[in-house]
């Protein structure tokens, strides 16, 4: 891997619908509106190969082999740092993606909802409500399978939670897309650092950091 695949890398892992996506992106134009070169990935939009590989059902081998050509190419570009989202049920999914950049320098932060939020951010996606996401697979989808996904959300929930997977855990349950956003930045050191440039490594934030405040819009 090329030096110019160096740089700060921000992860954002979580359980299906619990907001990864949304904060990511908004993330990222809070980057770009502080005037930083940045690049946004997320790995589901990466990763649509059918079948899946038998051998790697999630898709994240070739998903973190077509991040390492996004990274290398956004840097050629002049992006300084990169947000990326995407599903981990463990510690060895992550490790997948900071394999495949080894330059650069990872923040992880994994977001938390309580089930019956996730259950109804779920429900909301199933209506087309919520993160417009391209190609959704749960849009249209029947409430007997949304709500078997939504158990299965809980349940990688738990996982995660059990296994203090990342660097920083922030509860969204009921904070809004923007109070998720600023809570991350924060943690992570990204809003201290003038420029997310080469060889500037955002402070390593400390686990357990969490937010729980009312909020009249949440991640979806």
């Amino acid at each position: 891997m090329s030096a110019g695949a160096a740089g700060p890398v921000l992860v954002l892992c979580g359980p299906t619908g619990v907001g990864k996506s949304a904060v990511g992106f908004q993330i990222f134009m809070q980057q770009l509106g502080a005037g930083r070169a940045a690049a946004f990935v997320d790995l589901d939009q990466v990763g649509f190969c059918e079948p899946a590989p038998s051998d790697d059902p999630a898709r994240h081998r070739v998903k973190a082999s077509n991040l390492a050509a996004l990274w290398r190419t956004y840097r050629t570009a002049g992006a300084q740092c990169l947000v990326m989202v995407g599903p981990a049920a463990a510690e060895s999914d992550i490790k997948r993606y900071t394999e495949a950049l080894p330059d650069a320098t990872f923040t992880v932060g994994r977001l938390h909802a309580q089930p019956e939020e996730l259950t109804r951010r779920i429900m909301l996606r199933g209506e087309g409500r919520g993160w417009a996401q391209p190609g959704d697979p749960l849009r249209g989808q029947p409430t007997a399978r949304l709500l078997d996904v939504a158990q299965i959300a809980i349940m990688d929930d738990t996982g995660l939670e059990g296994a203090g997977v990342g660097d920083l855990r922030v509860d969204t349950t009921r904070l809004s897309v923007r109070e998720v956003a600023d809570t991350i930045i924060t943690a992570a050191g990204w809003d201290s650092v003038p420029s997310c440039d080469e060889g500037t490594r955002p402070a390593r934030p400390a686990r357990g950091t969490a937010c729980g405040d009312d909020s009249d819009s949440s991640p979806r």
